[in-house]
This record gives C-alpha cells, structure tokens and sequence, in this order.
C-alpha cells in the first residue's frame, strides 16, 4: 500500500494543475476505523481497517496540507429502527505560504460597501452609525488596499468607485460619506448589483469581499428571496465573498441570512450599532485571511438516502445529487458543519454513504478533494445484534449533534414559529426536543445531559413567556428581537469556526 501511494504521489509532480478528487495522485487518503486506530508519516499517511469493521472516518489530505474530513456518528441499526445519522464534514485549511519579507506582509483587499440609506435609517441614528463605521474603515485600509461605497434607497447609485485610497482621496471619500442623507424605499436589488459590478474580472491574490448593510425589507426592485439569493450567488462565483449586516430590528434576518449563505459570506445583526464598527473590522480582518473565496460540498447520494438538513445552509439539488454552499476558506483556520442524513432500515444490507467532495476555488484556480466512496458505510442488521449496534455509535459525535447541531435547530424551528406569531407552537418545539433528547439517550446509551443545555431550555421558556406579555406593540418587539436572536443562535450551534 505504502509502495502505491508513493507511485501516486510521484505522478503528482508530473501532473500539477489537476483537478483534485477522491483517489486522483494529488491526494493522500487517510482511513480511520471504528477502533481509531491508524498512524500517519507525513503525506504518506496509511491507516489499518480491520476486517468487517465499518469506518466512522474517512480523511484526505492534500499534498499542501489541505485536510477534508468526513465522520459518522453511528455505522449500523437494526432492522425497521430510526436510520437517522449525523454526517460531520470539517476542511482544516493551512497557512498561506510565504517567503521572506511577504511572510509579514499583510493581504491586499477590494472592500466594497453596499449601505442603505432608505427613510427607516433615520431611526435610532442608524445612518451615523454607519457612516462612523465606514470612517473607521476607511481610516484603517492600507495603500494596497481598494474601496467602493454603494448607496441605495429607492434606486442606488457608486458613490465611489474600487479604487486606492491616498491621504487627499480618503479625506475626499470621507466628504462623500458624510453628504449621505436617508432618502425613500429599500431597493436592495439595484444596491447589489451596482456592487457586483464594481468587482473586477480577475483580482489576482488580492481578496474580495463585499458587505451589505440594511435595516429594513427588500420592498423595491426585485423584492423575491431566491432571486435576491441567486445575486448574492453570482457575486461569490465572481471570487468575491458576500457578507450581510443586519441594523436595528426591521431587517428580514431570514433573508439577510440566506444571502450570505448563497454568498458565502457572513451575517451579522446588532439592534444597537455602537458596535457595527468592530464587525465591519472584522470582515477586513477575514478576507486579509482568505484562502478561499467560495466553496461547496458536492453529493451524491445512494438511492432513499435522504438528505435532511445541511447545518442550516440552504443546499440545491443538482443533475446527480446535492450542492451545499460552504463559503470561504479563511487560512490556518478549521471550518466544520454537521449534516443529518437518513438511511432506509426496511431491509438487511449495507450502505455505501456515496461520493462526498468539497470544490473550492483559490488564487490559483479550482480543485475538487473528496473523500473515498467506499469506506464509510452504514450496515442495517438483524434485532439479535443489539448489542454490535449500540457499540458502532460513535459517543462524542452523537453527543456533539445533538447538543449542538439539534439544539441550532430547535433554535432555528422557534424562530420560524415567532415569525408566524405562534409562540404557543414554538413552546412545543422546545418540549418535543426535550423529549426527543432524552430518547436519544436511552436508545443509544449515550449521556446527553448537559447543563448548558438545560439552562438554555430554561432560558427559551422564560423568553418566549416574557414575549407574550404586554400590549400587542410591546409583544410584537419582544417576538422581532427573539427572532433575530434564535436565527444566529441557531446557526452559530449548528455551525463550527475554528480561527
């Protein structure tokens, strides 16, 4: 084994600029086995699967050092019982290389700023806020450094185009910013694409990033959520990271969410902008760190294997399985998500989980790492093997998912019943997930109780109790500012960032 992959990884060097996937020679395939046994020597990484054993964990590693990794929490059921599996995908990403005096150099960035100026920014002093923020930024962008600011209320308009900002042009943009006055309607859409077309066709190893900032609903221009959403997509196919921020209570966080999602960006929101500053910094700060500027996990699944939820990322389904939006790569940094798949348990057989592979695109092109077909897999056996059964369950994973992953969605499942004005179905979320967790416990003869979880469960009940009290108003702001909450919350649970 060792001899071959050393074969493969000798066809490397004679094949750069290849696409990279599953067993093609740029990769190293790492498996580990349900006993977690395995040993690595460098790239030439060789683990032991012994035999009739199911792997909870199959690995590949890029000759950069680029690591895709695929765990399962569990590896068999019985016959007719709940085939419901989490799926844990994770991408370590290495440091960008350097080399002398670059090692110290700090990237290059194209910011452009998409900012509403519509008649709800004059709530709250939103727009100075803003306008603050955008100062700090301006104030902290380098000689290398490129700006663009666009503003939109009823129609938009660039208010400067992508370009280097001097002493004398930074004082001329801050002039600029300070001349904005809140105008009419939200046309988000026009917004978007006069920034979309700011970018420039090839930016070379600078990184791109686009921001949009609102307070209120999309109610002119195109006002469609998955058209809006397919703009934010064509941004990011562009090699530029779309990020949101919601202002104030008015936004729709839903669809502020899924933009950045489709634009594998960030969301953000703070109902008090002291702080909008230090989030805009932020976003300057990841894209000086981007590896890549889009990515996606590509599936495809066996027959009646159902693809349940991806970690609250919207997902597409394409000609021969699923496409999830996994958004940038930020260098030396570990991005994981946690997908939840359901496998058919009306007959005796096994399982393949199928082609499983991230696409990410980098200063150098695009690549394809995935990860073998044909090592994990999921075995439905007969009722007598119980025990085998209970023994395949990975602990820590399973515990993971649910306190994290299905914790995010019962937080996500709250907020969708506020946003329907049912705090009533919301209530029986919580107690059906409180029911749920402990069947999972007893089933699996996992510990789930946890005092973080417990005291989060405590807190929804008492919040969503508060939100039904006090006049219709009062009711209505309490349920708007839980919705935002529960919507990031959620999504932070499901999702996990290692910076």
């Amino acid at each position: 084994m060792v001899a071959k992959v050393r074969r493969i990884l000798g066809r490397v060097n004679r094949r750069k600029g290849a696409l990279l996937y599953g067993l093609v020679a740029s990769v190293t395939v790492v498996f580990i086995a349900s006993a977690g046994r395995s040993h690595s020597t460098g790239f030439r990484s060789v683990g032991v699967m012994p035999a009739q054993a199911h792997s909870h964990t199959a690995r590949t590693v890029m000759p950069n050092g680029l690591a895709f990794t695929g765990q399962l929490s569990q590896t068999m059921f019985t016959q007719a019982s709940d085939g419901r599996v989490y799926l844990n995908l994770a991408v370590a990403v290495p440091e960008q290389p350097c080399e002398g005096s670059a090692c110290g150099a700090r990237r290059a960035t194209d910011t452009i700023i998409i900012l509403d100026r519509s008649g709800s920014m004059s709530a709250d002093n939103r727009l100075p806020f803003a306008k603050r923020a955008i100062h700090a930024l301006i104030d902290r962008l380098q000689p290398l450094d490129r700006l663009a600011v666009v503003a939109f209320d009823s129609s938009a308009e660039v208010i400067s185009p992508l370009s280097f900002l001097s002493e004398n042009s930074k004082s001329a943009l801050h002039a600029k910013v300070d001349a904005l006055a809140p105008g009419s309607g939200t046309n988000i859409s026009q917004g978007m694409q006069l920034g979309g077309d700011l970018l420039l066709p090839s930016a070379g190893e600078r990184a791109q990033k686009v921001i949009l900032l609102s307070d209120g609903e999309a109610n002119e221009g195109i006002i469609d959520p998955q058209q809006l959403a397919r703009m934010a997509s064509s941004v990011n196919r562009r090699a530029a990271s779309f990020s949101t921020i919601g202002m104030g209570l008015g936004f729709n966080e839903q669809l502020m969410a899924n933009l950045a999602d489709w634009g594998g960006g960030s969301f953000s929101y703070l109902e008090h902008l002291e702080a909008l500053g230090t989030i805009l910094d932020k976003n300057l700060k990841d894209a000086r760190r981007l590896y890549a500027s889009i990515s996606s996990i590509e599936m495809r699944l066996p027959e009646h294997v159902r693809l349940i939820d991806a970690a609250g990322y919207p997902f597409e389904k394409t000609a021969d399985g699923f496409a999830i939006p996994f958004g940038e790569l930020l260098a030396g940094s570990k991005k994981s998500a946690t997908l939840t798949l359901e496998f058919p348990t009306d007959s005796i057989r096994t399982h393949s989980l199928g082609a499983i592979s991230m696409r990410f695109k980098d200063s150098s092109g695009e690549h394809i790492v995935g990860l073998p077909s044909d090592i994990m897999k999921v075995a439905i056996v007969e009722h007598h093997r119980k025990a085998e059964v209970t023994a395949s369950i990975n602990k820590d994973l399973y515990r993971q998912s649910w306190l994290t992953n299905n914790l995010g969605l019962l937080k996500q499942s709250v907020q969708k019943g506020l946003s329907r004005g049912d705090t009533a179905g919301a209530a029986v979320s919580i107690a059906s997930y409180e029911k749920q967790l402990q069947n999972a416990a007893d089933a699996a003869g996992v510990d789930l109780a946890s005092p973080e979880v417990k005291a989060q469960i405590s807190q929804m009940r008492g919040e969503l109790s508060e939100a039904s009290k006090g006049s219709g108003v009062e009711q209505q702001e309490k349920q708007n500012r839980l919705r935002k909450k529960y919507l990031y919350d959620g999504q932070s649970y499901q999702r996990s960032f290692n910076y």
